[in-house]
């Protein structure tokens, strides 16, 4: 049994409840888990950054000597890590790994079209703002770090939303954007976009990643 702290990071339009079952399943394999709740609706990431940094520095305060956290995150909730990581790198030395579960890592097809189409949405909620390819891409890679990532990908299909894309997704993010330079270890799980965060497989995946830096041994 592990006893590692483990972050997790809520998506779009969601709060720290949307992670309950995820935490749920991660606590009965032994880690010790904290839920971040970030403004990731009426504000752009940053202001998630912000507040997700404030989090982390708290932890860091009560960790043992030589104790490292890992981060875990769904959907924008993995954007939120990776510029967390990019924006801190004097925290760097405190996170072991990361798992990004279904995060648009290359900017997101829909979050796009309702950007440049839909102009009264995004004003309002301006998280979406932050999914839009172009802005992803400020988004710089996490050189010169000693973090592993891996990264987990659904493939369950929306039928309403498949005009979307043009390859394998999840119903809302495709499997692409999921799959990035950055990453350690990949891995597509047969979920959509609402329910990979929340099977016990996908903890299981997560947790040994956790403990080798592989989705499989």
């Amino acid at each position: 049994m592990s006893s590692k702290k483990v972050v997790l990071v809520h998506g779009y339009f969601r709060t720290y409840r949307d992670m309950k079952i995820l935490k749920k399943y991660l606590m009965e394999l032994g880690y010790k888990v904290v839920r971040a709740n970030l403004p990731l609706t009426f504000y752009e990431i940053d202001k998630g950054v912000e507040e997700f940094s404030d989090l982390i520095k708290d932890i860091i305060k009560n960790l043992s000597k030589d104790e490292k956290i890992s981060l875990v995150g769904h959907s924008t909730g993995g954007l939120v890590i990776r510029k967390f990581i990019l924006d801190n790198r004097d925290l760097i030395k405190y996170i072991e790994n990361c798992v990004l579960i279904a995060t648009p890592n290359k900017g997101n097809e829909i979050a796009e079209f309702v950007v440049e189409k839909l102009k009264i949405f995004p004003k309002i909620f301006k998280t979406i703002n932050s999914l839009h390819p172009e802005k992803v891409k400020t988004i710089r890679p996490l050189d010169n770090t000693n973090i592993k990532i891996g990264a987990i990908a659904g493939n369950e299909e929306s039928i309403i939303l498949r005009p979307f894309f043009d390859c394998e997704n999840d119903g809302k993010v495709s499997v692409d954007s999921v799959k990035y330079e950055d990453i350690d270890d990949f891995i597509i799980l047969p979920y959509n976009h609402y329910e990979i965060h929340k099977r016990k497989e996908t903890a299981k995946y997560v947790a040994k990643f956790i403990e080798t830096g592989k989705f499989r041994v």
